[in-house]
């Protein structure tokens, strides 16, 4: 029987082939399947020992189809095949919720790890607010989900991250009192017998569905319609506004639940990045310099909350500002003993950037003519702390290599140089420059990849390619501003192409490309691309790109969002016996 020692090690090898076979794929642009990969790569030898260590990049021509596929369209809210068990989930997570005071809208979309629905709750002033709501499919990655919030919870205040609504019931608030206990109730899950059990009681459900309509008079109908009529359903609070206002939008005064699948989250209205980009595409409208300006510089900012998270920062500023329910604030480098999270978030996309509304934050932030933009979805986020044990984590490391979506992996991940580690890329007797160097510069190569579908409008290449370009760089000990000319491997080159971009701010084109080196510590500094955002944020722009032109664009490009139609829970029960005819007789794995 073998040790537990030597079967981790197995498992491990076993691993190591499979992401081997996988990257290779991905570098040279094919596509990787499993089934059809696992009886070749099982037989892989790792590490590599021909040649005997990596040869580095070799110059060759780019691939052809490096355009990639534009944005357009109506992107799906999720996959068809598992609507059915979301819905269901979606009614369950109705019933779970209607106690704490929110209510279902519809649902926002579902996934591999969750779903995520829409609901309307009351805040301190009485308003409707709406709120997002994340909860959990599967019940063996509850853990996860617990992690992910808290993780999301150490970046409160902080503008460019999607804020986790506050729990009064954990803080012994003074508003705790006039709040509704939620009776606890079985996590949300899709456990082996839920389809079925749905369907066998969709007929006695049926039934009592004829019998509320029977009884439901003529009165209470009218009645039901008139409150209905009179409420007046609104968007998150600006963070502009009151003190005691922006109290309310952070609590809403709701005793939410505790169970470790749900997360209740700030909503906003206007969708993600990638349905606007996709919006953008149908209208064939042009992102103007000043805007991509604007929405690198929320970006960088979103990379920067997540390195220096506002609590660690300024502790003693947002204590005396209302704690964690005060004014949102616009991250900013710390001038010095900052305190840096190592959090890498591996999953920045279009799909994780959520749109807000114009004028969030503060009054000198821009988002006059550009909405925030806000960084959600910490499901794959892992804490990398420099000097760490996080590095010294065999499985950890090598498990981060596939933490991301397709199109989006970083040089870190999918580099050559893993080939040739046998367990840590530290304790190589190489130096690896790139492989598995995990830092806010693994952010900041994403977010140079959301930077590349702003410019180029279309998605990531499936094949990234490598291109050398030559930069200035300081001289190090150098206090004269003098530079050295330095040769650098970047997966942004393509976006230098006057002949294709030449109509875009090359400045701009140029920081992108920085962001996208495939060393790590090529990449620019936060503290860098701060000062060069907003020393051309303040310059003079042309008449076409000043404030009142900038506005009319803005109004075009982020339409106002529709409120959503709010909806009784005795309206979702009707709606959901429709749908529980074309549920499964088992449910979608």
């Amino acid at each position: 029987m073998l040790s537990p020692e030597t079967m981790r090690r197995k498992k491990l090898r076993m691993h190591q082939r499979r992401v081997m076979d996988q990257f290779s794929h991905l570098r040279r642009g094919l596509q990787w399947k499993y089934e059809d990969r696992k009886a070749l790569f099982k037989d892989f030898v790792v590490p590599r020992v021909d040649p005997p260590s990596w040869p580095g990049h070799t110059l060759t021509a780019p691939p052809d189809e490096r355009e990639g596929v534009h944005y357009r369209g109506n992107p799906k809210a999720g996959v068809a095949a598992k609507k059915p068990a979301a819905e269901q989930a979606g009614y369950a997570l109705a019933k779970k919720l209607q106690p704490s005071g929110l209510n279902f809208v519809r649902l926002l979309g579902w996934g591999g790890m969750g779903l995520a629905a829409l609901f309307d709750g009351r805040d301190d002033q009485g308003h409707h607010t709406f709120y997002a709501v994340k909860c959990n499919l599967d019940p063996a990655k509850i853990k996860q989900l617990q992690a992910e919030k808290t993780t999301q919870e150490s970046y409160i205040r902080a503008l460019h991250i999607v804020q986790v609504i506050a729990d009064l019931t954990k803080r012994g608030d003074a508003s705790r009192e006039n709040t509704t206990t939620v009776s606890r109730e079985p996590a949300i899950s899709m456990a082996p017998t839920a389809a079925a059990k749905a369907v066998g009681e969709g007929a006695a459900r049926g039934m009592a569905k004829q019998k509320r309509k029977r009884d439901d008079s003529t009165e209470a109908e009218s009645s039901r319609l008139a409150k209905r009529q009179q409420m007046e359903p609104r968007l998150p609070l600006s963070t502009a506004e009151p003190k005691s206002q922006t109290t309310g939008q952070s609590s809403a005064s709701l005793a939410l639940p505790g169970e470790p699948d749900i997360i209740v989250l700030e909503y906003l209205p206007r969708g993600d990045l990638f349905r606007w980009l996709c919006s953008m595409g149908e209208q064939k409208l042009k992102i103007p310099d000043r805007a991509l300006w604007l929405i690198f510089d929320c970006f960088v900012k979103a990379c920067v909350a997540l390195e220096y998270p506002p609590m660690q920062q300024q502790k003693d500023y947002i204590e005396k500002t209302g704690g964690r329910l005060g004014p949102m604030i616009s991250e900013l480098v710390p001038q010095s003993d900052g305190v840096s999270s190592g959090l890498v978030h591996f999953d920045i996309d279009p799909s994780n950037i959520l749109i807000g509304e114009l004028g969030h934050g503060p009054p000198d932030d821009g988002h006059k003519i550009i909405p925030v933009m806000k960084l959600g979805d910490f499901g794959l986020a892992k804490y990398f702390k420099p000097d760490s044990e996080d590095f010294r984590d065999v499985k950890k490391v090598w498990e981060a290599r596939s933490r991301a979506k397709p199109g989006y992996y970083t040089p870190e991940q999918f580099t050559e140089e893993w080939d040739w580690i046998e367990f840590l890329p530290n304790d190589s007797p190489q130096s690896h420059k790139t492989a598995g160097q995990y830092s806010w510069r693994t952010n900041l190569y994403q977010v140079g990849l959301l930077m590349f579908n702003c410019i180029s409008r279309h998605l990531p290449p499936a094949r990234p390619h490598p291109e050398q370009i030559e930069v200035q760089k300081p001289l190090k000990g150098n206090s004269k501003g003098w530079t050295v000319t330095k040769k650098c491997w970047t997966y942004g080159k393509y976006l230098l192409d006057d002949a294709r971009f030449g109509d875009i701010d090359k400045k701009l084109r140029s920081l992108v490309t920085e962001c996208l080196f495939d060393e790590p510590t090529d990449r620019p500094t936060l503290e860098y691309l701060e000062s060069k955002i907003q020393e051309k944020l303040q310059s003079n722009w042309p008449l076409e790109q000043q404030d009142e032109n900038m506005e009319a664009w803005s109004k075009q490009a982020f339409r106002t969002p529709n409120i959503p139609k709010l909806r009784a829970l005795d309206e979702l029960q009707d709606w959901f016996d429709g749908k529980i005819q074309d549920l499964p007789s088992s449910p979608v794995p």
